[in-house]
Parts: C-alpha cells; structure tokens; sequence
C-alpha cells in the first residue's frame, strides 16, 4: 500500500542545520509526519554597515573595476539595500555599465531586479565555472571586484577562497567585496548532539542549504574528535540531503556518498527529493 503523504517521514529523525527559512523545512517535515533536530551551524555576520564596505562601495563609483562578479543573490541585495540612496543610485549605475558575471540564476534575477544586465551566467551555478571562465578570457591587466558569498576564509579549499586565489593569479587587481561571512554558532551543544545522533544512528537525514554549513557541520564534529567517523556516517548510512551541485561538490569532497540533490537547486525540490528518498528506503 502506497504510504500516505502525510505520514510519508513518520518515524523519520531528520537534522536541520540551517540559519535561515528553518520554519520552512520544519513546517515540511512534521506535516509528513518527522521528527526534528534543529541544530543550526553557522552564524551570519553582517558587514553592510562597516566603513570598510562603504569606503569598498565609493571606491566602485569613483574607479569602477572592469569586471563584477556577483556570487549570491542575497548578498547583492543585502549590500545595495543598506547603502544610502545617494550612494545606492551610483553604485547600481556603476554596475550598469561594466562587465557583470553572475554565479547562478539567484545572483541573476537580483541584478536584473537592479537593472544590471549580467554579460554572462555560471551555467552549473558553481564558482568551479567561473575559475574556468577565467581561462578563457585575458585579464592580466584588469581590475577585477568579487561580491563573496559568506565562505569561511579560513578555509583555503572553499569555493570561494579558490576564487579569490584564482583571480589574483590572472588578474592585475582584486577587489574583494565582502558583504556578511560566516562563523560558527555561538551555543555549539545542539550542532553537537546531532553529531553524536549521526553516530549513534539516530538520525535519517540531515538537511544543507550552503557548503559552509558542510563544513561547520564537520568543525563541529573535529571539537569532540569525530569528524572522521562523521565522515563514514554520510558513507553508510545517514543521508546527506543539498540543496544543490555546489553542496553536492562540497560533500563528495569529503568523501560522503549517502547524497541526496534535488534537480532544481531550491529549498522545496530539496525537501521533496529528501522525502522521496526516504520513502523508497522504508519501501525496500
């Protein structure tokens, strides 16, 4: 007998790592009939209201780069709507008139929202595109700006610490426009009780929106020694649910093979591909 969908995740114990839309992915979960662990892993910094971003944000009005890459929607438009208006008007003209390349179909419909028409979009939505773009293209004496997407710095493999490595190999100057960063939780119990429930087998799934929260999941584990048996739950049995290729890239990075990406990078495909697969292995 087909399960009905609203018990379709009954008796299903699934992480939630998330900072933001968690009602989302938790309204989805307990309507189906699961249990939730809410345990977010990494915290927003905001730098819309530093005078570092403002002084970053004249600068591009005043010597405007030869190319803009936009890395994420959000942080675009967390940057552009905490300028002044003043201010706000001349740089979006800025951007108007130079070469804008955007890292997916987010960082896309932000700028046309602007009205800045990107000259070319990631056709993956990876930063791994645009490092290939760079081979394609002479920027040896270019200014070029990037609007970073919130990776951990300390990072050096992230996506976009190799971004940023990339750039200065190729370009004549980097500018790096760094809109809100990453860090860990301020409270890491809950992040590391999920990981004691991973190991325990407790838990079915665990949910990813962003590749940082990959890795503070795995920081978080390395503070009480057991990132390396994380590392073989997410081989052999708990499920590993992104939101899209560039989680995917992050995870398999690791090692991690009980992967679960939607074919639309979105949070509800996401959640639906999830349910689908624990539905066909309660079926089996």
């Amino acid at each position: 007998m087909t399960q009905s969908r609203t018990h379709s995740l009954c008796g299903r114990r699934i992480g939630v790592t998330a900072e933001r839309r968690v009602s989302a992915q938790i309204r989805f979960i307990e309507s189906r009939g699961g249990d939730v662990i809410e345990a977010p892993v990494l915290r927003t910094l905001s730098n819309v209201e530093t005078p570092e971003l403002r002084a970053m944000s004249v600068g591009i009005v005043d010597s405007p780069p030869d190319v803009f890459v936009v890395q994420t929607g959000q942080g675009l438009r967390w940057w552009i709507d905490n300028l002044d208006s003043l201010l706000q008007q001349r740089v979006v003209a800025a951007l108007r008139d130079i070469d804008v390349w955007t890292r997916g179909t987010k960082a896309t419909t932000a700028c046309r929202h602007l009205g800045i028409e990107p000259s070319w979009t990631a056709p993956n939505e990876t930063v791994v595109d645009i490092i290939d773009r760079l081979r394609t293209v002479d920027l040896v004496a270019a200014d070029v700006a990037v609007q970073s997407d919130g990776a951990d710095r300390l990072s050096p493999d992230s996506p976009s610490a190799q971004l940023l490595a990339a750039l200065r190999d190729c370009a004549a100057s980097v500018r790096d426009v760094e809109v809100y960063r990453y860090s860990l939780p301020d409270d890491l119990g809950p992040g590391r009780q999920l990981v004691l429930d991973v190991l325990a087998g407790r838990v079915d799934a665990v949910t990813f929106t962003s590749s940082p929260a990959i890795r503070h999941f795995r920081a978080i584990a390395d503070t009480i020694g057991r990132v390396d048996d994380l590392d073989l739950a997410f081989v052999s049995r708990c499920h590993a649910v992104v939101v899209g290729p560039v989680c995917a890239s992050t995870a398999r990075s690791f090692g991690w093979e009980c992967i679960v990406q939607p074919d639309q990078a979105r949070l509800l495909p996401m959640l639906e591909a999830m349910e689908s697969q624990l539905r066909s292995v309660s079926a089996r």
